[in-house]
């Protein structure tokens, strides 16, 4: 019988370290955003759920790829309380 890889138990991600990048960016085009530390469904106001994609550049010397782009990755914007 084939190995298989057991799913994770988590099947979603937060990256906590990314998130003044992202204000960054987000800054340029006048948006203003703060995180909320706890991942919940239960205590938002609101919830949506839409998808990107992105463009990726290589900065390593040694890579004979100067870029990649992703496919449709899905995410959940949520909306907490006290926030707009």
């Amino acid at each position: 019988m084939p190995y298989r890889r057991s799913k994770p138990n988590n099947r979603w991600s937060m990256f906590p370290s990314l998130h003044n990048e992202v204000a960054l960016l987000l800054d340029d085009a006048f948006l203003t955003f703060d995180f909320h530390e706890i991942d919940s469904d239960r205590s938002c106001t609101k919830s949506y759920d839409t998808s990107i994609t992105g463009r990726f550049t290589c900065d390593n010397a040694a890579c004979e790829s100067t870029g990649w782009s992703s496919k449709e990755i899905a995410i959940t914007i949520r909306m907490y309380p006290g926030y707009e």
